[in-house]
């Protein structure tokens, strides 16, 4: 399949590596990914998503914290966000 054999090429790659009757159905499935991709990037950016690395012990503590004050953490963590920013702005 030639899908498996050019999976990890970038698109000029693809149009080096692929025979060119292959390269038209490249264009149409790169510009496909591409919306597709577009399209995911706005909806998270819309949902205010963060991500970021924690090492595993801060992860339990932020995990016994959270169940200490019985909420769930992404809750507990977006109240500290916040109340930081309300002391900075204060």
């Amino acid at each position: 399949m030639l899908l498996g054999k050019c999976r990890y090429l970038t698109y000029n790659d693809i149009q080096i590596a692929c025979p060119n009757n292959a390269v038209g159905v490249w264009k149409m499935k790169a510009k496909k990914i591409e919306k597709i991709r577009n399209e995911a990037t706005s909806r998270v950016n819309k949902e205010s998503l963060v991500q970021f690395r924690l090492e595993p012990e801060i992860l339990d503590r932020l995990y016994e914290e959270a169940n200490k004050l019985g909420l769930p953490v992404g809750t507990m963590v977006r109240m500290w966000v916040m109340e930081r920013l309300n002391e900075k702005s204060a």
